[in-house]
This record gives structure tokens, sequence and C-alpha cells, in this order.
């Protein structure tokens, strides 16, 4: 088990952009705090890195799908049937 960090999902997030075309125009802090408010909407004292996984991709397809890429390759789910649901 790993604890929250907001400057890890920060970073976890700025790396997914880098190199994007959107990278430049896309703020950060915005999809962050985005983020952040869907985890807090479990309303449960401990989130499953794998829900994590999938509320950051959620998030992250509408914005960019090569954010989104790398941000899998960087934190793959678990399961490997998983990944091809996020990439559906």
């Amino acid at each position: 088990t790993t604890s929250y960090s907001k400057a890890r999902l920060y970073s976890s997030i700025y790396l997914a952009f880098v190199g994007s075309q959107l990278g430049n125009a896309v703020d950060i802090d915005n999809v962050t705090q985005t983020i952040e408010q869907k985890l807090l909407r479990q309303a449960t004292s401990t989130i499953q890195r794998d829900n994590v996984i999938t509320i950051v991709s959620s998030t992250l397809r509408p914005l960019s799908i090569s954010a989104l890429m790398r941000y899998l390759a960087d934190h793959p789910p678990t399961d490997s049937k998983a990944t091809a649901r996020l990439l559906k």
C-alpha cells in the first residue's frame, strides 16, 4: 500500500503530457484538481491502486490519447484485462 501524494499525482500527470501537442495548453493543476475531486467522491478511507488508475485514465482520455498511453505505460493496472478496458 502506498499513501496518497498530490505531488506524485501531479508529477504523473505532468509526465503524461510531456511532448504532447496539448502539453503547453493543458493546465496540469486543473487536471490534477479534477482527479483529486473524483478521488474524494469515492468516500472511502482507502482507494485501490487500480481504481486510481481508472479515474486518472478516464480524466486523461478526452484530453489526449497520447497522454493516456504515456500514463498507462508508467502506471499499468495489475490486471492486463483492465488495461484493455481502459484503452477502449
